[in-house]
């Protein structure tokens, strides 16, 4: 088996593959707030902190 036969397939740059139909959305937010966001976690901890928020399952 090749290395590219070994490696997992991936959905775009890395990034895990969402369930339904995603959107993209835009936020304003000063750069400092963007630096806390990617330290928090980026889209994925914006994604869990709205589904606890909502009472919805965090997806692992």
């Amino acid at each position: 088996m090749t290395n590219m036969a070994q490696k997992k397939k991936q959905v775009g740059p890395g990034r895990p593959r969402l369930d339904g139909n995603p959107v993209t959305v835009t936020l304003s937010m000063t750069e400092r707030d963007r630096a806390d966001l990617r330290e928090l976690g980026g889209s994925s901890w914006v994604r869990a902190a709205i589904r606890q928020a909502t009472g919805r399952k965090t997806k692992k």
